[in-house]
């Protein structure tokens, strides 16, 4: 997904491939300087995003995200690691880790 990048200007981080779809992490200093809010989004193979993440608190940015035991985890620069629904980008789980 690193053609994401000279649409957006933004630094792809991550990104994983899910069912034809993509998790593409941004980079969270290049999100932060343009005011964007979540750097973590899903999108298809054309580059529609389909969501983006919910974000822990209205001030944080994700740090990183995998798949754990069939689950999307996402975790963030403020320490929280969070579940995410896949087809939503919502919040299922939210633990503080610091």
């Amino acid at each position: 997904m690193q053609e994401l990048e000279p649409r957006t200007g933004i630094r792809v981080a991550k990104s994983i491939s899910f069912g034809g779809d993509w998790i593409v992490l941004f980079d969270s200093y290049e999100i932060g300087k343009r005011g964007y809010c979540s750097n973590l989004q899903r999108v298809d193979g054309n580059g529609t995003v389909l969501w983006t993440a919910q974000l822990p608190s209205s001030t944080d940015v994700f740090s990183d995200v995998d798949f754990r035991d069939d689950s999307l985890v996402a975790w963030s620069w403020d320490g929280y690691r969070v579940t995410l629904d896949t087809e939503t980008g919502s919040i299922l789980t939210k633990i503080f880790t610091k």
